[in-house]
């Protein structure tokens, strides 16, 4: 009778995963969400039988694709975004209000504004110029908090160091329904840049991380952890009551460019 209501309890926890498509050529990433989540890797419509789906790839997709994405946003879906997608689709106008934030590959100021944080607030600056400046080289840099009440931000440190990771400036985008769950000050550009953001799109919700870009910064505890809390809440709008791990706090002296 044990055993059976074990198998019972069993099938009800699996039974209760969340299924998600992941979009990705990333096996480790893929490892760590079929932990929590029910994971298909082949896109298969109608997009709906997923709680969310995770672009981690700028690989093109069919315009059929692109079309049902949007829809499954609008209609109350849940979508997670990766660096490794960050860039992707500068085409792709629907997208772009995803995102929230983004740059390079040609985009520029018909983008939308520049988008930073000054004295404590979220500021836009609509002004010419290119979109995305990119760090030549990875290094530490500290990531400050800003939206502690969220529910992917609950228990985490005020600042933390993200280690080995290629820190980015100059972002922009329409930045509509865009909350900035974090910011890292950056030397070329002298802001707080975005690194974590969610967008409200349609009646559906957007987890957007820019940290990650290596694989040491992929390795990171704070890129997992806040990627994984990311997903769920896309998913589920709530994370579970796991423990928050510890995150790095080394102090990192700003020196002057």
């Amino acid at each position: 009778m044990r055993r059976l209501a074990l198998a019972l309890l069993l099938c009800v926890v699996a039974s209760a995963r969340a299924k998600i498509l992941l979009l990705s050529g990333d096996p480790v990433l893929q490892r760590r969400l079929s932990e929590m989540f029910d994971v298909q890797t082949s896109v298969s419509l109608p997009l709906s039988q997923f709680s969310a789906v995770v672009l981690d790839t700028a690989e093109p997709l069919p315009f059929d694709t692109r079309t049902a994405l949007e829809q499954y946003v609008r209609n109350g879906g849940g979508l997670a975004i990766t660096g490794a997608a960050s860039t992707a689709y500068p085409e792709w106008p629907e997208y772009n209000i995803m995102l929230g934030v983004t740059g390079f590959e040609g985009r520029d100021s018909k983008w939308g504004p520049l988008w930073f944080y000054e004295n404590e607030k979220l500021v836009s600056r609509d002004v010419p110029g290119p979109a995305g400046w990119a760090a030549p080289q990875p290094f530490p840099f500290q990531v400050k908090l800003r939206a502690a009440g969220h529910a992917t931000m609950q228990g985490l440190p005020r600042v933390w160091t993200q280690l080995g990771d290629v820190q980015w400036g100059l972002l922009r985008g329409p930045g509509k329904r865009m909350t900035v769950l974090a910011t890292a000050f950056c030397l070329e550009t002298r802001r707080d840049e975005i690194v974590l953001a969610t967008i409200a799109y349609g009646k559906g919700r957007v987890f957007h991380s820019l940290l990650g870009r290596t694989p040491e910064g992929r390795e990171s505890t704070p890129f997992t952890f806040t990627f994984l809390r990311g997903v769920e809440w896309a998913a589920t709008r709530k994370v579970g009551a796991r423990p928050v791990p510890p995150f790095p706090t080394e102090e990192i002296r700003l020196l002057s460019r």
